[in-house]
């Protein structure tokens, strides 16, 4: 429901509020006040494409902005133009896409003129006509979820057949490469490792040269040099006296710490000398794996981890390739029964539009009746194929018109006439007005081309719907205008500055007799029209 608009430098509008009410909105005016760029204005609001005349001359930017319910919550929906024609999209006053703007927006209004009716001329749509006459939003939604979930298996089978093909031209590669990477147990320390006791290996004469000199340094028996032999006699000297002093007898006790630390020093680097053996066969043997993973490091690096991961990722996909068949065969059988399920759901589905189809062909028939459209007859054509499954089953629905007797059914696009299709777009709605969510409904000047009792049938059909929906009708009958409505509003044009442009008010009682009288008499109010428009309200 559109609670609120505003509309700024917009052809001759320079600034327009209205506040809609509910139900009945009524709107009335002189030719050329500025009707149809109002409803102009809407259709910009929804996103069509804007046509730079209509951009208000010497404005720096032009915008509609509008209050709109839905699902009963409000929304600020805005649309601003700037001077060089470009669009920009807000919701609740923040910019977004176009997409999404329109996503919100489009359901939310539906405009009818002569020469647009935009839903009904939709034949996507007709089905869903006869989907809210039978109620089936419950098993609707059935198929709708099953229909997902059969395509995300379908989906998750055909990249599965796709995976599989693609290892099957691989697979000799990725076993070769399984094979290489299987010869050395691979971990993250290894190279470090290996280095290191090639360097060893390789630099054992120098290491052993040097132990040598540091042993003799520490303690060599032969020697009298040496930090043991000078650390005993340093032990000897302080020990002379300890007694008089703590100090000294606790420099005695380091001095005694260090030569075990010597001692123990001289007897590790024996050790570690002993350790360090030249073996040419030993070194060759950390070359080669060195070399190796030098090797692998350039082919599935850069680096160690990288090549553990791809050897981690072929061992998956190898044992993976032998379980395809058992997968393969498991999505084939939960793919068989969703889409028996579907099916299943779809039939039930095509019976009951079937049964109900005569059933809402005859409402909208009578609804024709009501609308001096005597003649006419519409069918909804449900043609089924199971070989085209959809969210919404198998079937797909065109509805099909004759307006008069003898004549074959056409399509509903086939309507020549402006005025009859809007009189069955009415027919149709009136049908399902308490079925369907029809939000807000804008009627332009449908009762173009007709008069006297029709205008006045199609006033009360308006009314009427009007009790489920939101209707906005732009009219110049007075069989319509005066049918009880929530809100009428007129439209006119004034001289401001030297240029001209239109304002709107809300009629009050009086204010609404004499716009009545005014379409009456054709634009002349006369005492006569007053008292013909009075009695029009007084009999409604």
């Amino acid at each position: 429901m559109i609670k609120n608009i505003n509309i700024s430098n917009i052809a001759i509008i320079d600034n327009l509020e209205i506040n809609f009410s509910k139900g009945f909105n009524v709107i009335t005016g002189e030719s050329g006040a500025g009707k149809s760029i109002l409803i102009k204005s809407i259709e910009y609001l929804k996103g069509k494409k804007f046509n730079k005349d209509d951009f208000r001359k010497n404005a720096e930017s032009a915008y509609i902005k509008s209050i709109i319910n839905i699902d009963n919550k409000d929304y600020s929906l805005e649309r601003k133009i700037s001077k060089n024609y470009i669009s920009s999209f807000y919701v609740n006053n923040k910019k977004t896409n176009f997409e999404t703007y329109s996503q919100l927006v489009k359901t939310a209004i539906d405009i009818h003129n002569q020469n647009d009716h935009h839903d009904l001329l939709d034949n996507s749509l007709h089905i869903k006509y006869l989907d809210a006459f039978a109620d089936n939003s419950l098993i609707l939604n059935q198929i709708d979820s099953t229909y997902i979930e059969w395509q995300k298996m379908k989906k998750e089978l055909a990249n599965l057949l796709m995976e599989k093909e693609e290892y099957n031209t691989k697979k000799e590669l990725y076993e070769f490469q399984n094979e290489e990477l299987s010869k050395i147990e691979l971990t993250e320390d290894m190279e470090e490792e290996f280095m290191s006791k090639y360097h060893l290996l390789f630099n054992s004469k120098k290491i052993k040269d040097s132990i040598s000199v540091v042993k003799s340094n520490l303690n060599d028996g032969l020697s009298n040099n040496n930090v043991s032999s000078k650390l005993s006699d340093a032990i000897k000297n302080i020990e002379n006296i300890v007694e008089y002093s703590k100090d000294f007898k606790t420099i005695s006790s380091r001095l005694e710490s260090l030569l075990i630390e010597t001692n123990d020093l001289s007897f590790d680097l024996e050790n570690l000398s002993n350790n360090v053996v030249f073996d040419a066969e030993k070194l060759k043997k950390y070359e080669e794996k060195i070399s190796f993973l030098n090797h692998i490091k350039n082919k599935y690096g850069p680096t160690i981890k990288d090549v553990i991961n791809h050897k981690e990722s072929l061992k998956s996909q190898i044992i993976k390739s032998k379980n395809y068949k058992k997968e393969i065969s498991v999505y084939e059988s939960k793919i068989s029964t969703l889409e028996k399920k579907l099916m299943n759901l779809c039939k039930q589905i095509s019976d009951i539009r079937n049964k109900v189809k005569p059933i809402i062909e005859n409402a909208i028939k009578q609804k024709f009746l009501s609308l001096d459209l005597k003649d006419a007859e519409i069918e909804f054509k449900i043609n089924s194929n199971k070989s085209f499954l959809s969210s919404s089953g198998y079937d797909v629905c065109e509805i099909f018109i004759r307006t008069n007797k003898g004549e074959d059914f056409k399509p509903l696009t086939y309507i020549a006439s402006g005025g009859e299709i809007s009189r069955i777009m009415l027919a149709i709605k009136l049908s399902l007005q308490d079925k369907f969510n029809l939000n807000s409904l804008i009627f332009d000047e449908v009762d173009v081309g007709i008069s006297g009792s029709t205008a006045s049938k199609i006033g009360s059909a308006l009314s009427s719907l009007s009790e489920y929906s939101q209707v906005i009708c732009v009219t110049h009958l007075p069989q319509i205008a005066s049918k009880p409505n929530d809100s009428h509003y007129k439209i006119f044009k004034i001289n401001l500055n030297d240029r001209m442009v239109a304002k709107i008010k809300e009629l009050d009682k009086k204010s609404k007799v004499n716009e009545i009288a005014r379409l009456l008499s054709n634009e002349e109010i006369t005492s006569d029209s007053i008292k013909q428009a009075t009695n029009m309200m007084c009999q409604q």
